[in-house]
């Protein structure tokens, strides 16, 4: 969600506000079924959008009759924050995945689950893949794994270097 802070401020609202008026109304209440004679039918409750640009219709607050929507000071959408960095490996723009353990799972089976992941994309063969640093075990009998594995995939392979 992209707030307009001027349009807000004009409207005499905050931050705040939106988050409030999201929290109440995109709710997934409970739902069951109903039988009605031999038949079983679904009941659905669940008041969250079923598409992204419709929390834009969503009202804030009601002032002097006229109601705010979200679509008044802000804009929803399905997508990223601005790029604030950029990645260079050898000099090449590349891409850095920050992989995080949880609990007990193996840091080497996450690593190897990750490859496969990655081999089995349409990027595979259009992208090198490399690990630039890892803190994973060296060993496999370690029982003291690491919580994250920094992963680097330069678009193409870096040039050899001379010898």
């Amino acid at each position: 969600m992209d707030l307009d802070l001027h349009a807000l401020q004009a409207k005499g609202l905050s931050p705040v506000d939106v988050v409030n008026a999201v929290s109440a109304q995109n709710l997934i209440a409970p739902s069951g079924t109903m039988k009605i004679d031999r038949f079983e039918y679904a009941v659905e409750t669940n008041s969250a959008p079923q598409v992204i640009n419709e929390l834009n219709n969503l009202p804030i607050k009601a002032v002097n009759g006229a109601v705010i929507y979200i679509r008044d000071v802000a804009h929803v959408r399905d997508g990223n924050p601005p790029q604030t960095n950029i990645l260079r490996v050898d000099g090449q723009r590349s891409i850095m995945m920050a992989i995080m353990k949880t609990g007990s799972a193996s840091t080497l089976d996450i690593i190897k689950s990750v490859h496969e992941k990655l081999d089995s994309t349409a990027l595979r063969g259009s992208i090198h893949r490399r690990c630039r640093s890892s803190r994973s075990p060296t060993s496999r009998s370690s029982s003291a794994a690491p919580s994250t594995a920094w992963c680097a995939k330069p678009s193409s392979p870096p040039a050899s270097r001379p010898s």
